[in-house]
């Protein structure tokens, strides 16, 4: 079983005029599961309209459940996401923003695979933007601060296979974020003091310091 947790408020930003979590399930529903199941828990806000949640219950299928969990703002992504990993019955936990959409049918397994491997603490995907630029490959550390590698560079097969291969990281970003649930557990889940930025950067960093390795699975 894995479970996808993904905070939302329902915004309507995709180009089709739909609220993004719509896509974005819809998405993950058509992902090919082989023997595996899906639970999606939809962590959403409870002061904006919620008509949206009716909607996103027509993705639900022998292989496909879906779980909401509400929450009272004010926004804190990292309180979200350990409301989402509480409820969360799955073996592999995937945090997931609302504003993504999977490019290839294989991908969910693929990150949810790569994250069972013996002493792996966390892993990410290869993100795109709209326009095809990469957004994210990864966190790299450069001139004492961190960011994402690759950033709006073209997609291809990088330094040594840098953009193909499935290899070792500083850190994943919170985006796209996979992990078994027994490492989530142990590391206390991720720190509700960081609202917003660097929450997956210090939650990376105590992942490692655990002795786990974090990677970045480009063919997710």
């Amino acid at each position: 079983l894995i479970s996808v947790v993904i905070p939302t408020r329902g915004a309507k930003k995709s180009r089709r005029g739909k609220p993004l979590i719509i896509e974005c399930v819809d998405s993950l529903a058509t992902q090919n599961l082989g023997n595996s199941k899906l639970e999606i828990l939809v962590v959403f806000d409870t002061d904006s309209k919620i008509g949206y949640l009716n909607k996103l219950k027509r993705f639900e299928s022998d292989s496909v459940t879906i779980k909401f969990i509400s929450y009272d703002p004010p926004f804190n992504f990292s309180k979200k996401c350990n409301l989402g990993g509480k409820e969360a019955t799955g073996e592999v936990l995937i945090f997931l923003n609302d504003d993504t959409y999977w490019r290839t049918e294989d991908s969910l397994v693929e990150l949810a695979g790569t994250s069972m491997i013996h002493g792996v603490g966390a892993v990410g995907a290869k993100l795109f933007f709209e326009n095809n630029r990469l957004q994210h490959a990864g966190y790299i550390l450069r001139n004492n601060f961190v960011g994402h590698a690759y950033f709006r560079d073209l997609d291809g097969f990088g330094p040594f296979g840098d953009l193909a291969i499935t290899h070792e990281v500083v850190g994943v970003t919170g985006a796209c974020f996979a992990q078994r649930k027994n490492v989530w557990t142990s590391t206390g889940g991720w720190d509700e003091v960081l609202p917003a930025a660097y929450n997956d950067v210090d939650y990376c960093f105590r992942i490692r310091d655990l002795g786990f390795s974090i990677l970045q699975c480009n063919a997710a």
